[in-house]
């Protein structure tokens, strides 16, 4: 979902690993579902193809367990979506 996110941005995904001026990597979370909710954690993160990192962008969010297992891929794109700006800023800066 990123990839797509990035890339309509004008941050083109590089062609490998060797071409890459930086990286962006995300950790998904689901929680226990508790009142037919569960909380979804993701937090992105941006650093210099060399290591160096230059921040996260937190996201958390209370979701219905049935949505979640419905309608994932759209909400993955949503997250995506919503979090592809704070990235290339992280970039830029």
């Amino acid at each position: 979902a990123m990839t797509g996110q990035l890339a309509a941005a004008g941050a083109a995904p590089a062609r490998g690993p060797a071409e890459a001026d930086f990286v962006v990597s995300a950790d998904a979370t689901v929680g226990p579902e508790s009142q037919s909710r569960r909380k979804v954690a993701i937090i992105w993160s941006v650093a210099r193809a060399g290591g160096e990192g230059l921040g996260t962008i937190r996201q958390v969010r209370r979701m219905s367990a049935a949505a979640l297992e419905s309608a994932w891929p759209a909400s993955a794109d949503q997250a995506a979506s919503a979090a592809v700006s704070g990235l290339i800023n992280l970039m830029r800066n």
